[in-house]
């Protein structure tokens, strides 16, 4: 059953819309007014104005000619506001598991340029500011078909705090849970027949002020009953259900939705059969726009997407309260009463310092002798006493001072506003115990921890409108259009509405102008941590005026820088070279004369052999001779007797000594050769 049916028994439709309005209206506005009440309040305080109070406590007297209104409240306020704005985030898209890099590149330039084109992050810090004034406002991102009739460009709208009316029992931050939303807001005929073409008959037949109801009575246009040509513009956003076509996948259980034509669905299961066609029950948001009680539409979100197309950006929202002034409430709030007892302790100071006598003379009546010279003596008023009462001749007035005690509660006052607004001093840059830089950074970071919360909620909202523009852009935006920002054509999973490959998250960087200026600091970023990125590069991505000659002429000295390193290196390896060869040739003399050694060795083991082969030879040569001397002899003996044998025998052991020492000569000499040339 579509929620809608709560407010009224049938589904809204052209002809029973107004009356549905009419039913909230009667049903709600005693909540709303509440809340707007409240922020006007808060808003007016914030600006100053302070009238409201003195009227509540019937301050009559001094309402009429003291206005004084010394603001406080504006420092802490605007402290947080800057502070987010010095620390702006911007909107970042991750891929996670293993979706494409590339694809989540393509959307961060999209996004980049849509944001810098209308000024969509400043438009945010606008709205958080607001938020911090007023409590609570909406944000819408929509399409604006003025400047591209075709894909229109991507815009954040504001919804301030007395222009929409919500359902007041919503609790979740994304607004999933919310039942409605109705916007009002005004415009001229001229205006109404630009954004609205194909109704301009109707447009032109229809009457100013007469129109109008009244309903959101702290829009500012209710306030101007001279402007009577305006018309009024509702946009009623409800709740609803509607089937949708989705496959399911056998394989992995994984469903994705079928945004495409269903006749084509058929086919499409032919082609992939482990896929199955299933229909879920879906919430949608549908919405009526009404011109003065005229239905000009109602259907479909036209942006195409089925979530809550607002964020709440909120200070403190709690739905858990019974009491509906303290659901939504500002910073400001917090802030009111010791804004005004402050300015109105300041006021009473100053009466009691005006209300009395603060300079001048008191003297008796004929005590001076020109009383027209007194009247130089100082500011103030004098007083004459006439002659019989007691008095000195001439006495002087003393002024009276304002009361220490009414000071110091002044000073209290104003000493409350920075804990209610939960800013220490060291915030302000106001510490009294000032000490070194790092350590005033660090006690500024520990002050932040109470404001950590609302940062925190920002966040939220500023990752809600990343996700809520990417379903815009992908429903929206032609390839064409596509590719000419990103200068290439979009990725095959561009288009592909299934949301979990890609995740939106709100990331602190450097508020840039364009998406070169913010891909330029990050390059930037990256040669600072130590990745290589040409300087050419660099600047070829900077915003720099005449780049272009900068980038010649840096390219020509990188280029001479090259040659001279390339020469210097050509030299080293000539060095290098000569002496690897040096060191190849001292390693192969040396192999050489390793083997020259080797080969004496063997030629000296190999000599030895032959000597001891000889030595051999000639001890058994000698025993042959010994054998043949001895049978020689024995014959001699025979032959000449004893005597002669033995001088025989004499003369042959005088040869054998003799070739012996020859022998050994010639070996001794060798031996020396040998040891000589080693």
């Amino acid at each position: 059953m579509p929620s809608s049916q709560f407010l009224w028994p049938e589904e809204p439709n052209a002809n029973n819309i107004v009356n549905i309005l009419q039913n909230i209206y009667t049903r709600f506005q005693s909540v709303e007014e509440v809340r707007w009440n409240e922020s006007n309040i808060d808003s007016r305080f914030y600006a100053g104005d302070q009238d409201y109070i003195y009227q509540y406590f019937t301050f009559a007297p001094n309402y009429n000619f003291k206005n004084f209104y010394f603001n406080i409240i504006r420092q802490p306020v605007c402290m947080i506001g800057g502070y987010q704005r010095q620390h702006r985030k911007s909107i970042s898209v991750v891929p996670v598991e293993f979706a494409s890099q590339k694809t989540a590149d393509q959307f961060n330039k999209l996004l980049s340029f849509s944001h810098s084109k209308r000024h969509i992050l400043e438009k945010f810090s606008d709205a958080i500011e607001q938020s911090i004034t007023t409590g609570l406002v909406l944000l819408q991102p929509y399409l604006d078909f003025k400047d591209d009739p075709i894909n229109g460009v991507l815009d954040l709208k504001i919804w301030e705090y007395n222009s929409f009316m919500v359902d007041p029992y919503f609790r979740e931050p994304d607004m999933s849970d919310c039942n409605w939303v109705w916007l009002q807001k005004f415009l001229s005929k001229k205006e109404a027949i630009a954004q609205f073409p194909e109704h301009a008959e109707l447009i032109g037949s229809m009457g100013g002020y007469s129109n109008r109801d009244g309903q959101f009575y702290f829009l500012p246009e209710n306030y101007n009953i001279a402007r009577n040509d305006l018309l009024v513009l509702s946009y009623y956003w409800y709740r609803s259900h509607k089937t949708k076509k989705r496959l399911y996948n056998k394989n992995t259980g994984e469903i994705t939705d079928w945004n495409d034509d269903p006749k084509a669905i058929k086919e499409y299961l032919q082609v992939f059969p482990e896929l199955e066609e299933i229909e879920v029950e879906v919430p949608t948001w549908n919405v009526a726009v009404i011109l003065n009680k005229s239905t000009l539409y109602i259907g479909e979100n036209p942006l195409g997407f089925d979530d809550c197309p607002f964020i709440p950006v909120y200070w403190d929202y709690e739905p858990w309260q019974p009491q509906y002034n303290l659901r939504v409430r500002s910073l400001v709030r917090y802030l009111r009463d010791a804004q005004f007892l402050f300015n109105r302790r300041i006021i009473l100071n100053h009466d009691i310092s005006e209300s009395s006598i603060n300079a001048g003379w008191m003297y008796k009546e004929n005590s001076v002798v020109n009383e027209e010279n007194i009247m130089y003596a100082g500011q103030g008023k004098h007083i004459v006493v006439k002659e019989g009462y007691e008095l000195t001749d001439v006495q002087k007035i003393i002024p009276n001072a304002v009361p220490p005690s009414d000071m110091q509660l002044s000073d209290q006052m104003q000493q409350l506003i920075n804990p209610l607004a939960l800013v220490t001093p060291e915030l302000m840059g106001m510490a009294g115990d000032a000490k070194a830089g790092i350590t005033e950074m660090l006690r500024q970071g520990a002050g932040l921890i109470t404001l950590q919360k609302y940062f925190d909620q920002w966040d939220r909202s500023l990752k809600l409108l990343g996700v809520l523009e990417l379903r815009i852009i992908q429903n929206k935006w032609t390839p064409f259009k596509v590719s000419r920002i990103i200068k290439e054509m979009p990725t095959q999973e561009f288009y592909d509405k299934n949301f979990s490959q890609y995740d939106v998250l709100p990331e602190e960087s450097l508020n840039t102008t364009t998406q070169k200026q913010n891909q330029f600091v990050q390059l930037l970023q990256l040669r600072e941590m130590g990745i290589p990125v040409p300087t050419a590069f660099l600047l070829k991505n900077s915003t720099l005026q005449g780049k272009d000659e900068l980038v010649a002429s840096i390219e020509q000295e990188e280029q001479q820088q090259a040659a001279l390193q390339q020469e210097k290196a050509q030299l080293d390896l000539a060095v290098l070279q000569a002496q690897l060869q040096n060191s190849q040739a001292d390693t192969a003399q040396k192999l050489a004369q390793a083997k020259e050694r080797y080969g004496r060795v063997r030629s000296n083991i190999g000599l030895e052999e032959e000597r001891l082969s000889e030595v051999q030879q000639n001890q058994a040569k000698a025993v042959k001779d010994k054998f043949s001397a001895v049978k020689e002899f024995l014959e001699s003996v025979k032959l000449y007797g004893e005597a002669q044998a033995m001088h025989a025998v004499d003369e042959v052991n005088k040869e054998e000594s003799k070739q012996k020492g020859q022998q050994i000569s010639k070996e001794v000499a060798t031996e020396v050769r040998s040891r000589v040339a080693s």
